[in-house]
């Protein structure tokens, strides 16, 4: 599937078993080259250079990575983004209609939707009124009636020292694209290439899984332990212009290996969270994941 906004399109497998790579072992792994349209790649690698060049990234803690994140369309004012730059067409494809529409077709049934169905949160007064509507159908009818989400462009870069342990990333999250776009001067050679790629990890004992529907990074005394019972089972290249994903859920082990490099490893992550989303939505997620994946060819 493209989707397009004024001279920037991308592209995205209308189904996800049919993306370059697809795996269903241990869980949903999906990746794609040639993310951003090749023509005009080299542009929009430059205009997100000079994007991280002029606004501050944050680094949350230590050894972890910097960033600085786009919550919605009306929050790119805050930011050193001129009209001309593709990082507009991106943000605008990315919180249209049909990007949403690709999101609860290809997502969304692992996850299931509000008994009215699902909606992209496009302001405060959409969250305040379906967080309301939420509220009375859990107290009164002890339903969900809508699924109401929000989605984040997050730009980031990891310095040399910097690493990702192992985690399965926030109980809210609905969809993590990693989209790899180097900065246009360091040279994406085959050790970077391996090194700097996402690392998905399984369970060497199908009996002994480490289970958690939370973030949970593994913390360094832990790390050890991590690594007695999981094996890395995909390793993803980084490779300009490409992107890929998973489908979060209690085993969604992932992580980055340290970089050894002076050179950044920059990426975009594109997230899709769930307001609201509560442990009472573990179940029936369970479920369903349970029912998809028996269904994936």
């Amino acid at each position: 599937m493209k989707f397009s906004n004024r001279s920037l399109s991308i592209s995205l497998a209308d189904k996800l078993v049919s993306s370059s790579f697809f795996t269903k072992k241990p869980f949903v792994i999906f990746y794609q080259e040639n993310f951003v349209d090749s023509k005009i790649y080299d542009r929009f690698a430059l205009d997100v250079d000079n994007f991280v060049k002029n606004n501050v990234l944050i680094k949350a803690n230590k050894n972890s990575k910097k960033k600085i994140k786009i919550e919605s369309l009306s929050s790119l004012s805050k930011y050193e983004i001129t009209k001309s730059s593709l990082i507009n067409d991106f943000a605008k494809i990315l919180y249209s209609k049909k990007f949403y529409n690709w999101f609860k077709e290809t997502h969304l049934p692992f996850y299931g939707q509000g008994i009215f169905g699902s909606i992209l949160i496009k302001n405060k007064f959409q969250k305040f009124l379906f967080k309301a509507i939420n509220f009375f159908g859990r107290k009164i009818f002890k339903k969900k009636f809508f699924s109401t989400h929000f989605l984040t462009i997050e730009f980031s870069d990891m310095e040399k020292g910097d690493y990702l342990t192992p985690h399965t990333d926030s109980f809210s999250k609905r969809m993590a694209l990693v989209f790899y776009v180097p900065p246009p001067s360091v040279d994406i050679d085959i050790e970077k290439e391996k090194n700097w790629g996402t690392v998905f990890w399984g369970a060497k004992n199908i009996n002994k899984v480490i289970s958690s529907w939370s973030t949970n990074h593994q913390t360094e005394d832990k790390i050890n332990s991590f690594l007695e019972t999981n094996k890395v089972a995909v390793k993803v290249p980084y490779k300009p212009n490409s992107v890929n994903g998973f489908i979060k859920n209690d085993i969604s082990w992932h992580s980055v290996d340290k970089n050894t490099s002076s050179d950044p490893r920059r990426a975009i992550v594109i997230n899709i969270f769930e307001y609201n989303s509560t442990k009472d939505d573990i179940k029936v997620m369970n479920t369903l994941q349970e029912k998809v994946y028996k269904s994936l060819k």
